[in-house]
């Protein structure tokens, strides 16, 4: 609600409402109405808590679900990562960098669905090995356990979105220079900050 008035009944204000006016309000230009959200804040200070608790406890259980999802995307990644290594074998090295990979995607998934504190370790450097893939100056390289959902800047300067599922590994120099691009996978950034948020909740409550 956007205060008009010099005088605003607060006791009419819902929680949310109370919550809100306290972050906008301004002390020094609204110095009356200010006292009195203050007293209000302080009279219904247990239910404003109460309700903030509660909007915290229902973001960490949104976050802990998001979380056990990413789980289950590195592990499954992981296994369709080296099934697809193997169906499309190409030379032995290749083949065992993507077993590597793949079992690192596996241990991570399982192991952040154990909330064990490796699973975090292993899941900041699996994405993170996902997040950049490019083609620039005869230089490739692209790491996908499953796919993902890209920004891409080509050099041309145009820019665009991309949803891919593409489970696979590239890694060349000398390569054509013609048609390069950049590309960042958003669903890596999304599982590295959940799961960052995630870590932060447990060591809080740790203490």
């Amino acid at each position: 609600m956007i205060e008009k008035f010099m005088n605003v009944d607060y006791s009419k204000y819902s929680i949310e409402e109370l919550l809100q006016a306290a972050q906008s309000i301004d002390p020094e230009k609204n110095p009356v109405n200010y006292q009195k959200l203050k007293a209000e804040y302080e009279r219904r200070k247990d239910e404003i808590d109460e309700k903030v608790s509660e909007e915290a406890e229902a973001e960490k259980d949104n976050t802990f679900e998001k979380v056990k999802l990413a789980g289950y995307l590195q592990l499954t990644g992981g296994f369709i990562f080296i099934l697809f290594a193997i169906i499309s074998y190409q030379n032995l090295i290749t083949l065992s960098a993507s077993i590597v990979l793949g079992m690192l995607s596996i241990f991570a998934g399982k192991l952040l669905l154990q909330s064990h504190e490796l699973g975090y370790d292993l899941t900041y450097i699996n994405q993170g090995l996902q997040l950049i893939s490019l083609k620039i100056g005869g230089v490739v390289f692209n790491y996908a356990a499953l796919g993902g959902v890209y920004f891409e800047l080509t050099t041309d300067g145009s820019l665009g979105f991309n949803a891919v599922f593409n489970p696979s590994i590239t890694l060349a120099y000398g390569s054509s220079a013609n048609d390069g691009f950049i590309a960042i996978d958003l669903l890596a950034i999304a599982i590295i900050y959940l799961v960052g948020m995630k870590r932060s909740f447990v060591e809080t409550e740790q203490g």
